[in-house]
């Protein structure tokens, strides 16, 4: 079915923000995330982070003090920089299984927390 866009305060879950996020790029409308202010003082600033990600693979992302606003745009390939942020190596790994020529500087990231995640996406994705 087609994915719809969605406002949503994620404070309380806010480590999958940058997931989705990114796969907000897939959806019909607008995507407006809140609640996440305080990510921009993790491994990176994830708010910055994930907005060029998203902007450097074609779509429209705008960052705010606590927010972020995806609408939708086709997007391309291109190099997505993880800044040494797990979250964002995994999440943009994730979008790379539907944009074809992605490709993440920084992927090693995710072994901080998820030593075997590229080979579960491997296999997820035969």
């Amino acid at each position: 079915g087609e994915l719809h866009g969605v406002r949503a305060n994620v404070r309380d879950c806010s480590d999958v923000f940058p997931t989705l996020a990114a796969i907000a790029t897939q959806a019909s409308d607008p995507t407006e995330l809140t609640g996440i202010g305080h990510t921009r003082k993790q491994e990176s600033d994830r708010v910055r982070t994930v907005a060029a990600a998203i902007n450097a693979l074609g779509g429209r992302a705008m960052p705010f003090a606590d927010a972020i606003r995806v609408e939708p745009a086709p997007l391309h390939g291109g190099v997505v920089d993880a800044a040494g942020d797990h979250r964002i190596a995994m999440a943009f790994s994730v979008l790379g299984l539907q944009v074809p020529g992605v490709a993440i500087k920084g992927a090693s990231a995710v072994t901080k927390t998820f030593p075997d995640f590229y080979a579960m996406l491997a296999e997820l994705s035969r």
